[in-house]
């Protein structure tokens, strides 16, 4: 195994924040309570700590899904028009831990002002 140099490691880290910024939304999977996947989307903000805030509707069923399982997995891809290799798009997948901010916490409206 090689190891990675400082400047290959700036670039990957760079190009890594870059698609993450690049996007207004992220690609959100969920399990039901049947533990049936379900993907879908949801725009997001994402704070200087790195944690991701969606707003999501209690009409959609990621949003059920989110609050029975509060694991979720996130994905930022390359979009089809900008990759050069369609089976080598640039992804980032986070496995995510789902906390819900009732409306009466200051990061509700901090975040919601953000988006």
């Amino acid at each position: 195994m090689s190891e990675v140099s400082p400047e290959s490691s700036r670039k990957i880290t760079n190009a890594y924040h870059e698609l993450i910024s690049s996007q207004q939304t992220l690609i959100l999977a969920s399990i039901s309570k049947d533990n049936l996947p379900h993907i879908s989307y949801a725009p997001y903000v994402r704070d200087h700590d790195g944690t991701f805030y969606i707003y999501v509707s209690e009409l959609a069923q990621h949003t059920a899904n989110l609050l029975e399982n509060q694991q979720a997995s996130i994905l930022f891809i390359r979009p089809e028009s900008e990759s050069s290799n369609l089976f080598a798009r640039e992804r980032i997948v986070f496995s995510c831990r789902v906390d819900k901010i009732q409306p009466n916490e200051v990061a509700f409206d901090v975040q919601l002002q953000a988006m």
